[in-house]
């Protein structure tokens, strides 16, 4: 691969660690250029590194004429994508990405609306184009979580974003002096204690919070307080630790050319800043073994464990800044134990070579640049639905992670954040034509999306939505559907109709393929597989805390109820029969599955019962920890599909109340005769079920015995849609 990194030039502090860092490490494997737009020191120290650099001299960030050389420069050197840094690098590949295809990249270090903070033109001109040419950006590296986060909040759901913390050459030999020459080159008292920050003098830093916490440290303690770093803040900082009472103990030293010496001098790092990305001071700090004290913002604390790796303390909380380090002034232990799990903490996780791998894998998947758009009942807060999505995709991942993966769902943002995808809003028909239009293949499913019993219109979305990709000639994918019923006479002639041109088509279900079969489409073209949630793995941690919060041990019955016709009928012998069980002394546990619908229903079944022996969990979940509060269980009575799959996946008794013929279908497919109707049963019936189920030990047997050939079946789907894709770099 050839990749151009553009960044200004003029850049100082973690931009510049990070850069320096990144391009030695990755020109071991990837041919790389910087391109810089200031001729000055950083330029020089590139070239000191051994880095290939380019100036392209820009006279002014208005200066223009360099996008014309830029181009030149990627055309003849065949370069293969461009890397961005900082906002005038991003001004200029928004008028580089006219002229050219390949893919950009760019690399957020921070919050791009406080960037130029405290300078009212720059925050009025150059913050709004910043956000301007970041919009036009496909690819994101966001080097905390907490900035991905924010990409997402505002509204950058449809781009690929990676988190990539930032990493250290921990083999690295610095350049640094003694203690003591540093003291005596800034006329310190070689033998005081020392409190220091490195960082520019900007607002974003907020270095009066240091001042004012360094005049409540002083109040109890003695120590030199250290600034390095300059910018246009030093005269009313000054001002500010006169006012304080504190100017003979603070030192402003001004610019700093080598950090390590600083580090090295300093007793206890610190950082105050409002805002963060994954500060470079830290890591450098940390390879000498200094304690850190930081504001709780960006990626801080990832790194920064109160009483492991140092302390953190909120944002402008000036006191408690300085109580943490009074805590560690004061104790010789704690502070060298600080500083050497630190130092531990960054060899674990934080290395360079961990930094330059996750920059490779981005750099594939965008010069691939191979996109999948998935189309389902997703983003809705439906935990059956929503574990079919993370099943597929993280399937899909494992076997390549270099592709894109896009859903088009109910609520971007959410799906974005919880399952690290691009997301579309699927109710806006501009966006999801686009989104159409910019993938390479169509997953529509897996779940019941192609039936009529809970609306047409739900039909007809999808069916639109296959006819779309379809219209634009994309590779098509009907995935591990379950069909059926379509009563509606046009309803099947549409399905057979929208059907018959896909790619590829498999069922979840036998039921589903003889239906489809039934109304017409070919059944050389279709599939036999299984439910994408066999592959799914459950978190037993997550799971035991949610247990041990409402104080339930394993021996328990989970039940899961939805509205349904007759409600009122039906929770009544529902009601009748677990209290009857209960009264036996076995405890009940109300599941939701369907946040919003389920459990209005759950609270009103617990509201008419109020025993002893019912619990209930109503706080939202991950699918994978309600896989796992299922797997503690000993059995599940379920009325949605998936809590019956959940059981299956990890082995827990499933007993059927069933709505819906997906539901009595599934509980066919595994041979099962725990089933009732839920439109007739009686609680008498459900009571002695119930008691027979706790005592069957051979269920759980019957139920493994086609373990082996549902992951097998659903592990097919997965290589056979990336074999229609033509997906090279898959294992199929």
């Amino acid at each position: 691969m050839k990749v151009l990194h553009l960044i200004s030039g003029g850049d100082t502090g973690g931009a510049k660690t990070h850069i320096m860092t990144l391009l030695s490490s990755l020109k071991e494997n990837v041919d790389v250029t910087l391109g810089v737009f200031i001729n000055d020191v950083f330029l020089e120290e590139a070239k000191s590194l051994g880095i290939k650099t380019e100036l392209f001299f820009q006279k002014s960030r208005f200066d223009l004429s360099i996008v014309g050389d830029i181009l030149d420069y990627i055309k003849h050197n065949n370069i293969d994508l461009v890397h961005c840094h900082g906002a005038r690098a991003n001004f200029i590949a928004f008028f580089l990405r006219r002229k050219t295809d390949i893919p950009f990249i760019s690399t957020v270090h921070s919050d791009y609306r406080l960037d130029f903070k405290g300078v009212f033109y720059k925050q009025l001109i150059f913050k709004n184009l910043n956000y301007l040419a970041l919009k036009k950006f496909d690819n994101f590296i966001a080097v905390s979580d907490n900035f991905k986060d924010m990409l997402i909040e505002r509204k950058f759901t449809d781009k690929n974003i990676d988190v990539v913390y930032n990493g250290i050459d921990l083999e690295k030999e610095e350049k640094f002096v003694s203690k003591s020459e540093f003291c005596k080159r800034y006329n310190l008292d070689e033998n005081s204690f020392k409190i220091g920050i490195l960082a520019r003098l900007d607002e974003v830093k907020d270095h009066k919070t240091f001042l004012r916490g360094a005049a409540e440290f002083l109040k109890e303690e003695e120590s030199d307080f250290l600034i390095g770093g300059d910018g246009i803040l030093m005269p009313e900082l000054k001002e500010e630790a006169k006012r304080l009472g504190i100017e003979n103990n603070v030192h402003f030293l001004g610019e700093i050319k080598d950090p390590f010496s600083f580090l090295n001098a300093v007793d206890i790092n610190t950082l105050t800043s409002l805002s963060e990305s994954f500060p470079y001071v830290i890591l450098e700090g940390g390879k000498f073994r200094k304690p850190i004290v930081a504001s709780r913002v960006g990626g801080i604390p990832k790194i920064t464990i109160d009483g492991e790796t140092g302390y953190t303390f909120k944002s402008q909380d000036y006191k408690d800044f300085a109580k943490k380090l009074l805590i560690i002034k004061r104790n010789d232990n704690l502070r060298e134990r600080l500083g050497n799990n630190l130092y531990k903490t960054i060899e674990n996780h934080f290395s360079a070579n961990a930094m330059v791998n996750s920059h490779i894998r981005i750099y594939k998947r965008a010069i691939k640049d191979k996109t999948i758009l998935f189309s389902g009942f997703y983003g809705f807060d439906n935990q059956g639905d929503d574990a079919i999505l993370e099943a597929i995709t993280s399937s899909i991942k494992k076997e390549n992670p270099y592709l894109k993966l896009k859903v088009l769902s109910n609520n971007p943002v959410k799906t974005s954040e919880v399952y690290d995808l691009l997301s579309v809003y699927r109710f806006s028909l501009p966006k999801v034509i686009k989104a159409v239009k910019s993938s390479d293949m169509l997953i529509s499913g897996g779940g019941s999306l192609l039936q009529d019993i809970t609306s047409s219109r739900s039909l007809w979305y999808y069916l639109f939505v296959i006819w779309l990709s379809k219209k634009y000639k994309k590779k098509t994918v009907i995935y591990a559907n379950g069909v059926g019923p379509i009563n509606k006479k046009f309803n099947r002639w549409l399905t057979k109709r929208t059907l018959k041109g896909v790619d590829f088509i498999s069922l979840r279900d036998r039921d589903s393929f003889d239906y489809l079969k039934e109304i017409g489409i070919e059944e050389n073209k279709m599939n036999l597989r299984s439910d994408p949630v066999f592959l799914l793995d459950s978190d037993d941690v997550a799971a035991d805390k949610v247990l041990k919060k409402i104080n339930l041990n394993d021996n328990f019955l989970a039940l899961n109820l939805r509205p349904w016709f007759g409600e009122t009928r039906l929770l009544k012998k529902v009601e009748a029969a677990i209290k009857k069980y209960m009264d036996d002394g076995n405890k009940v546990l109300l599941l939701p599955m369907h946040m919003s619908k389920d459990v209005p229903f759950l609270k009103q079944f617990e509201a008419d019962i109020k025993h002893e022996n019912l619990y209930s969990y109503f706080d939202e979940m991950s699918v994978r920890s309600l896989m796992g509060i299922i797997k503690r269980a000993d059995a599940i009575v379920s009325m949605r599909l998936h809590g019956l799959i959940y059981s299956v996946a990890v082995e827990t008794k499933p007993f059927a109340l069933s709505y819906d013929p997906k539901v009595s279908g599934f509980m066919k497919d595994i041979n099962s005769d725990y089933i009732l109707d839920v439109n007739d049963f009686d609680s008498d019936i459900l009571y002695q079920m119930l008691v027979d189920l706790k005592k069957d030990d051979s269920y759980i047997e019957k139920i493994r015995e086609g373990e082996q050939l549902r992951q097998k079946l659903a592990k097919e789907n997965v290589r056979e849609v990336l074999e229609i894709l033509g997906d090279e770099d898959g294992n199929s």
